[in-house]
């Protein structure tokens, strides 16, 4: 009976030593940013194992506990070692890292520099809303979160979307335009020429030939004209900020996209002339 106890716990000792090996006989995708192995650009982008000199590259392996076995691969004077470090952090943990370190990338930076706001409108009728990050010959990619998301106090978790031309039916950006800017300076400009105008004409009981050639009436008239025409548009631009009228217009590029629209929408992305290293894991 003892004999066959001792069988049975050998047996499960070694078929618990398979399951493990088999745990770790394939390295997973920690995150899409970086793939099945991490190389020494991804290393020092994304500050992992930063004490750890001469590195090259690194492979992860799911533990049966949720911890990780990590094989690096270093350079020492030259040579190639290889260590592995045993039950290291969970997998969540290295994305959450990496996920911190993009957020504060892409979120934390001047508001000049962000991408614009659109919604994406795709074939199933479904909308894709955010920030657009970079637009690709056939694919573009956006940072789905809220508008809020620009505003300095608000801070926003990753939540990138790589959308294929082929499922867009169309994107729209919408923009407000305060019309007081625009009315009010032409209606003072207008209203301010007629008066200043009538402020230069002569006296009605001159004739008419006195009219005529009284150069120095006319001279007023005409800078009357044109005092009154630029005092206006400025009382009408201030009077533009202080009563805002805000109107929303909306520009739509509709699919498929020409080269136009490609370069139009790339000027409206943040990222318009160089896709960051980070961004080209995102297929």
């Amino acid at each position: 009976m003892k004999n066959k106890s001792i069988i049975t716990i050998a047996c499960l000792i070694f078929c618990n030593i398979i399951f493990i090996n088999a745990q770790q006989e394939s390295p997973i995708e920690i995150s899409p940013f970086i793939g099945e192995k991490l190389d020494r650009v991804e290393r020092d982008y994304f500050y992992l194992f930063p004490t750890l000199e001469g590195f090259q590259q690194a492979e992860f392996y799911l533990n049966p506990d949720s911890t990780l076995t990590v094989e690096i691969v270093y350079e020492v004077d030259g040579v190639s070692r290889d260590t592995v470090l045993n039950n290291y952090k969970s997998p969540q943990r290295i994305k959450n890292q990496i996920d911190q370190y993009l957020t504060y990338i892409i979120n934390d930076i001047e508001s000049n520099f962000r991408g614009q706001y659109t919604d994406v409108l795709l074939c199933d009728s479904s909308k894709v809303s955010g920030e657009l990050l970079l637009v690709r010959q056939n694919s573009i990619l956006i940072n789905c979160n809220s508008r809020k998301s620009h505003d300095e106090k608000e801070r926003v978790s990753l939540n990138l979307d790589h959308i294929s031309e082929n499922n867009i039916k169309n994107i729209s950006f919408k923009s407000n335009t305060n019309l007081s800017l625009i009315i009010f300076p032409v209606l003072g400009a207008g209203i301010g020429a007629i008066i200043g105008s009538n402020l230069g004409t002569p006296d009605p009981e001159d004739t008419f030939w006195e009219k005529f050639f009284d150069i120095s009436i006319d001279n007023e008239k005409v800078l009357g004209t044109i005092g009154g025409f630029f005092i206006g548009a400025a009382a009408g631009i201030l009077l533009g900020f202080l009563i805002p009228i805000e109107a929303e217009f909306e520009n739509i590029y509709e699919a498929p996209f020409n080269e136009t629209d490609i370069e139009g929408l790339r000027d409206r992305s943040k990222y318009k002339d160089e896709e960051p290293y980070f961004l080209t894991k995102i297929i």
